[in-house]
């Protein structure tokens, strides 16, 4: 075999500077990572201010001249962990004297004396216990940050609109459940025999691909349970912005249950018209909104299909 010379691309790549160390990236070797996306990851997350924003949902009862790492940095480790495979507060053991990381977060060095730059996983646990305790901490002795859950889920929502230039004419929720696969004893860890394991089943809503709602829930629940909770919230949240924009509710037949239709058909944003999963290429015209329901019935797409009802899969929202 003949050999083949290769060319070494030798560009260098700057990054800016941290502390007073440049941040650079060339091919030469040397110290190397697999971790090198973090850097784009934080500069994502600078642009949009996620952390930062999801700190500000967060109390913080710390004594403030004993606080090493604010809560914001706290968030961006965790978050950069789970998007780099680091799902395991354990991993951050190691992952605190990661360079990588470091540079993601800004913090090189740290102030302390024989101390990491960044937290381990006592502190990060602590962060999601957060999760689970009242605002009152008096009786707590380790526990002293808290959080409120309806600014995360109006966050979410926020981050939605504020990526839209203009007004939508016209917007998708697709909703629907996923498997969250479980190891060990956790709890509420059920088995799901869809999904052939024990795992959670959380509820998800999207629009396009933003990610609008996100609901922890054991897997041995009803598919739709808080599902009329989480539309309610967000639709509000979307009409403050767009109130003339027409939004469509997507799902499969778990979510057809009279009381999201019902909500649906009450609001001002007018009644429903429902479509079967055979009959999407259907689209009534806009004189025929009414009889609509009479067509897809008699369909010979829905003749082999159970008799279309008012608890149907898609929810089209008529313009006003």
């Amino acid at each position: 075999m003949t050999p083949t010379n290769t060319e070494c691309n030798s560009n260098r790549f700057l990054f800016g500077q941290v502390d007073r160390r440049q941040v650079v990236a060339d091919f030469s070797g040397g110290q190397l990572t697999t971790d090198g996306g973090l850097i784009l990851i934080a500069q994502v997350d600078e642009h949009y201010r996620i952390s930062e924003r999801l700190a500000m949902c967060f109390h913080d009862q710390r004594e403030p001249d004993r606080v090493r790492h604010p809560v914001k940095d706290l968030l961006a480790q965790r978050l950069y962990g789970l998007v780099q495979g680091y799902e395991d507060i354990n991993d951050h053991d190691e992952l605190r004297h990661d360079p990588m990381f470091g540079i993601a977060i800004g913090k090189l060095e740290s102030s302390y004396t024989g101390s990491a730059p960044l937290s381990g996983k006592s502190t990060l646990n602590r962060l999601e216990q957060a999760f689970h305790v009242s605002r009152d901490l008096s009786e707590e002795r380790y526990i002293k940050m808290t959080l409120e859950p309806k600014l995360v889920e109006q966050l979410l929502v926020e981050l939605f609109i504020e990526q839209r230039k203009q007004t939508p004419k016209q917007i998708i929720l697709d909703m629907d459940v996923t498997d969250d696969l479980t190891h060990g004893e956790q709890e509420q860890a059920f088995f799901n025999g869809y999904y052939d394991h024990k795992c959670y089943a959380p509820l998800l809503i999207f629009s396009g691909r933003h990610l609008l709602w996100s609901q922890l829930r054991a897997s041995n629940v009803d598919p739709a349970a808080g599902a009329l909770s989480a539309l309610q919230r967000i639709i509000a949240q979307i009409r403050e912005h767009w109130p003339d924009t027409r939004i469509i509710v997507r799902g499969d037949s778990a979510y057809g249950r009279d009381d999201i239709m019902s909500w649906c058909e009450a609001q001002a944003m007018s009644s429903m018209s429902l479509l079967t999963p055979a009959t999407l290429d259907y689209r009534p015209s806009p004189g025929d909104w009414n009889n609509a329901p009479r067509r897809l019935m008699n369909s010979s797409a829905n003749r082999l299909k159970p008799p279309l009802t008012r608890c149907s899969p898609l929810l089209l929202v008529k313009p006003n």
